[in-house]
């Protein structure tokens, strides 16, 4: 490092000497005679010791005026395109990224995505600006959001094109037409950590595996802008590697939004899905904010219970009750005191790497399931400092909407699902004319609804109405469980027969599925960001949070071939912003491949532990989807989502 810094010095020493010793070398960085400028104008002073006081994640809107003191009209397009470049100066106060003069080649750490370039800030406003009037150039900086605290400084400098221009004044010794612009970054608060007792419900899935692991709440900004704000707790478990834990450790998170991450990986551990991970790293869950062990959790009971009330009526009668119990919810917690506002993928996102610093660690990896892989895409791009790699499961890319493209979502794939099954012997065999069957069955049931009887894991025993509509949405929701939709032949064919044993199973996992969803924080985050919600007021999250993430941190993008609600297709949407990454679809599979045998789990570990090096891919090809099974418990789809009945806060 010592050599590195002293080859540094020492080229800067030489081109410092070669600018003053040779009269034609700093010349030729500058624009062709007639383009100069003299500064008029800027958002604060034009002083070394002005500068902006904010806090991480803060934008700054910044304007400077100029006038055309040379004899060649400006213009903002074309070769000579009139903008501010970074310059830097070797005497600033501090600058994360190195020095050169030569234009177009420095880098700025406070970069924001309406510049031309990572090094070009902004364009002239005018089409054209003659010799003697007065050019404006507006410009927008963004505070990283993993900024230290500290004061840091820009030199920004007018340009030609490809070249520097001239001051009029010639008020520096490069003769630069610039500008200051300062950061004082004020410092954030520091977050607290707390040992707890985990919950028995997880601990009796954790102790399975035989891991070593704690549980602790983390406290956090409520709001990442106002860091002596009010505060939140998150629940989190490490769980400790067993073979060699000095790598760098995994962060997982779970989908919903509003889904629990510490239910779904402590089922996963339990199983031994973890193993592989384990083998060389710690793994760290974050129950993410609003959701059922952290505090607040934005649980809404009264969207339960009007499920449940509403189990035996029509489809109307389920949707008013159902949208009732969303406002109702929303004014409850907000007569509580809980600022909805504050439970968005930003937010969410900046909670990840103050919990991995209050944890002891540095470096981490991030592995991120449905909403989940959405929230690793908010952490890529707001927070990439330490992250090491990437893993996205069953991605919706930020563009878009993947609640818009359900309905679209749902028809492609469950038509899929029919020509997968017509393709396949077996299954064309035993389950002919499936789409003429399933489409036969939905005017009938829609017509004449059946009555079913359904028995929960506690017992409990409902009446519940079933139509054609219920039977799509059964089928929906069954692709995304790649144990489940293996059964979508038979289901229909037992309903055509009459038999109504496995829908009752089927249906019983649907509805406890839908419990342990944290419905608050699911409406919060996507009213914020994706979707419009009139029962749901929060504050909107604007258009770059729904911009494509660009960033060459190793990912690995995985897909399951029949995931009805973020398909395969959208990886086309989000791998053009990624510059180093691996991606694969499996056959088969539907939402969520980690729980989808060791094929996937072992490419995820090869690529964790080496993220740059293409993991070994060739089980793909034994894989394929099986649609002959006939046996079927429904207490095994109850345990293999990891559903819980009930959940207790950390202690």
């Amino acid at each position: 490092m010592k050599t590195r810094n002293l080859l540094s010095l020492a080229a800067f020493i030489v081109l410092l000497l070669l600018t003053q010793i040779t009269p034609g070398f700093a010349d030729s960085f500058f624009a062709r005679q007639g383009f100069e400028a003299q500064w008029v104008s800027q958002t604060g002073a034009n002083t070394a010791d002005e500068f902006f006081s904010v806090k991480p994640c803060d934008s700054v809107n910044f304007t400077a005026t100029f006038k055309n003191t040379g004899t060649t009209t400006w213009s903002n397009s074309g070769a000579d395109q009139i903008a501010f470049n970074i310059y830097k100066d070797p005497k600033v106060v501090s600058y994360p990224t190195s020095f050169s003069y030569i234009p177009g080649t420095n880098e700025s750490y406070f970069k924001d995505n309406t510049w031309l370039s990572a090094f070009r800030v902004g364009s002239l406003v005018q089409s054209s600006v003659k010799p003697g009037e007065t050019g404006t150039i507006q410009m927008k900086f963004k505070v990283p959001c993993d900024a230290p605290s500290g004061k840091f400084r820009e030199d920004i400098s007018m340009a030609a094109g490809k070249y520097w221009m001239k001051n009029t004044k010639n008020g520096d010794p490069q003769k630069v037409a610039h500008i200051w612009v300062g950061f004082n970054i004020q410092a954030t608060s520091e977050v607290t950590i707390s040992s707890a007792t985990c919950p028995t419900e997880l601990a009796k899935y954790l102790n399975k595996s035989n891991h070593n692991y704690s549980c602790s709440y983390i406290t956090v900004p409520e709001s990442h802008a106002s860091p002596n704000g009010k505060t939140i707790k998150l629940a989190v478990i490490v769980i400790k590697g067993t073979w060699y834990a000095g790598t760098t450790p995994l962060v997982m998170e779970q989908g919903g939004p509003g889904g629990s991450t510490l239910e779904y990986f402590s089922y996963a551990d339990g199983v031994g899905i973890l193993d592989p991970f384990l083998r060389d790293r710690d793994i760290i869950l974050v129950e993410q904010r609003g959701t059922h062990y952290s505090l607040p959790n934005l649980a809404c009971s009264e969207v339960n219970d009007a499920i449940t009330r509403t189990l035996d009526s029509s489809t109307d009668v389920k949707n008013a009750a159902y949208d009732q119990a969303v406002a109702d919810c929303y004014s409850r917690l907000k007569k509580q005191g809980v600022n909805l506002d504050a439970f968005n993928s930003v937010e969410n996102a900046a909670d990840i790497p103050d919990v991995v610093k209050a944890l002891g660690y540095t470096e981490y990896n991030f592995y991120g399931v449905s909403y989940g892989a959405m929230l690793g895409q908010h952490l890529m791009k707001n927070y990439p400092t330490n992250l090491k790699s990437v893993i996205l499961d069953s991605t919706p890319p930020l563009q878009g909407s993947f609640v818009k493209d359900s309905g679209k979502n749902a028809v492609d794939q469950i038509t899929h699902v029919f020509s997968s099954c017509e393709a396949d012997a077996v299954c064309n065999q035993k389950y002919p004319q499936l789409a003429t069957v399933f489409e036969g069955l939905y005017s009938i049931l829609n017509a004449n609804p059946i009555h079913l009887s359904i028995t929960d894991s506690n017992g409990k025993t409902s009446s519940v109405q079933f139509t054609g509509s219920d039977m799509v949405q059964l089928v929906f929701s069954s692709l995304y469980s790649d144990e489940m939709l293996r059964y979508i032949p038979k289901m229909i064919y037992d309903l055509k027969d009459g038999k109504v044993d496995l829908i009752r199973g089927m249906l019983s996992v649907h509805i406890q599925a839908q419990s342990t969803i944290s419905q608050g924080m699911y409406f919060s985050v996507l009213c914020a960001e994706d979707i419009s919600c009139p029962y749901w007021s929060v504050n909107k999250l604007g258009s770059s949070a729904n911009e494509m993430v660009n960033s060459n941190i190793p990912t690995l993008v995985l897909n399951g071939e029949f995931d009805p609600i973020t398909p395969p297709n959208y990886s086309s949407q989000i791998l053009p912003g990624l510059t180093r990454h691996f991606s694969y679809t499996f056959p088969g599979i539907g939402h969520g491949v980690i729980s989808s045998g060791s094929c996937p789990v072992n490419m995820m570990s090869e690529f964790l532990f080496n993220p740059v090096h293409t993991p070994d891919s060739s089980c793909i090809s034994t894989m394929a989807s099986n649609w002959s099974r006939d046996n079927f418990a429904a207490e095994n789809f109850l345990a293999a989502g990891g559903l819980l009945s009930s959940f207790q806060p950390f202690r």
